[in-house]
C-alpha cells in the first residue's frame, strides 16, 4: 500500500522547521520531491521508504517496524555523554524524533541532510512537527566549510564546548558518502575553535577579576584629579583619567 503526499502536512512541518533552520525550510520549499522515493505502509502505522542508491533499491528504514528501529538507534545518544549530538542523514526522521524524546531537552541535535528532494518527499508524509517544535533540532543541507556550521550554531559556543557525540544512521552512510566525512571534519574544527574560545574567555575572566581586586584599594584611597584644578592655570596640557568627562572642555 502506497503512502500519498499531504501538502498541508508539509506546510505545517516547514513552519516548525523554519524556527531553527530557515535556510533548510526554504530549500525544501523550492525543491521538487525525489522522483524515485517509494513510500509504503508498515506495521507501526507510519510509512517507510525505498530509493535507488548506486543502481540498487535501498530502504531508508525498516520495512516492518521503523519506529522500533529508530528507538534502538536513539539509544546511541546518552544525555550524560554530551550536550550536542551530530547525526549524518535525516532520512525518514524517525531516529531524530526518537532522540528528541530520549534526550528530553537536555541536549541539542545537529542533523546534516544534503538531499532536500528526499527531505521534501518525507515531510509531505511523516508528521515531524513536534520534533521541530522542540527547538532542539538544527538542520543543515549545505556545508562548504566550517563557517557554515559556525553560522548555524552562533551563540551556542558554550553548549559546543560541553561535548559532542556523533550518532550513526547506517541507512544514510552509503547514500551520503564522502559528504559525510567533510561534514564531520568541519564540525570537529568548529568544536575545537569553540573550546579554545571558551578557555580563553575563562582565563581572561580570571585575570580581569584578579586585577580588579588588586586595584580596589587604589580606587577608593587614592585622591582624584579634582585637587589639581587650577594648579597650572594659563598653561596647556592634557589630563588622562577614568570616570565622567565634561561635555565641554575648559581651560584650567
Amino acid at each position: 500500500m502506497t503512502w500519498p503526499a499531504d501538502e498541508q502536512l508539509l506546510e505545517r512541518t516547514l513552519r516548525s522547521l523554519a524556527r531553527t533552520s530557515p535556510k533548510v525550510a526554504q530549500a525544501v520549499t523550492d525543491a521538487a520531491p525525489r522522483p524515485d522515493a517509494q513510500f509504503s505502509s508498515t506495521e507501526d502505522g507510519v510509512p517507510t521508504c525505498r530509493i535507488m542508491i548506486d543502481g540498487k533499491e535501498r530502504g531508508l528504514a525498516s520495512g516492518r517496524r521503523p519506529l522500533r528501529e529508530a528507538t534502538r538507534l536513539a539509544e546511541q545518544a546518552d544525555p550524560s555523554d554530551a550536550a550536542i549530538f551530530a547525526v549524518v542523514g535525516f532520512a525518514l526522521g524517525y531516529h531524530v524524533d526518537a532522540m528528541v524524546s530520549r534526550l528530553a531537552g537536555s541536549a541539542m541535535i545537529l542533523c546534516y541532510e544534503p538531499d532536500v528532494g528526499l527531505l521534501r518527499s518525507v515531510l509531505e508524509r511523516v508528521d515531524l512537527t513536534a520534533c521541530f517544535d522542540s527547538g532542539r533540532v538544527f538542520m543543515l543541507h549545505e556545508v562548504a566549510s566550517s563557517d557554515d556550521i559556525s553560522a548555524k550554531l552562533k551563540g551556542l559556543e558554550g553548549v559546543l564546548a560541553l561535548g559532542l557525540r556523533f550518532v550513526s544512521h547506517p541507512p544514510s552512510a552509503t547514500r551520503i558518502g564522502r559528504a559525510a566525512d567533510q561534514f564531520g571534519k568541519h564540525l570537529v574544527d568548529v568544536i575545537a575553535a569553540a573550546k579554545t574560545s571558551i578557555v580563553t574567555i575563562m582565563l581572561q575572566t580570571e585575570k580581569t577579576f584578579e586585577n580588579t581586586l588588586a586595584n580596589t584599594a587604589a580606587y577608593h584611597l587614592t585622591p582624584g584629579v579634582n585637587d589639581l584644578e587650577g594648579a597650572l592655570q594659563g598653561t596647556h596640557g592634557i589630563v588622562v583619567s577614568a570616570g565622567r568627562v565634561h561635555a565641554h572642555p575648559r581651560t584650567t
